[in-house]
C-alpha cells in the first residue's frame, strides 16, 4: 500500500486476497469489456 502510494496521485486502498487464479487479469478484462459496452452502447 506504501509503495503505491508513492506513485499513485489517489490512496487506493491495497488488500491481500485468497482469491484463485489470476483475479488481477479478470478484473482488468472485466474494466475494459464495461469500457468497451459504454462506448458501443451510449451512442
Amino acid at each position: 500500500e506504501e509503495a503505491v502510494a508513492k506513485i499513485c496521485p489517489v490512496r487506493p486502498h491495497v488488500a491481500t486476497s485468497t482469491v484463485e487464479g489470476n483475479p488481477v487479469l479478470r478484473g482488468a478484462v472485466l474494466a475494459a469489456l464495461q469500457q468497451a459496452r459504454e462506448e458501443i452502447f451510449s451512442a
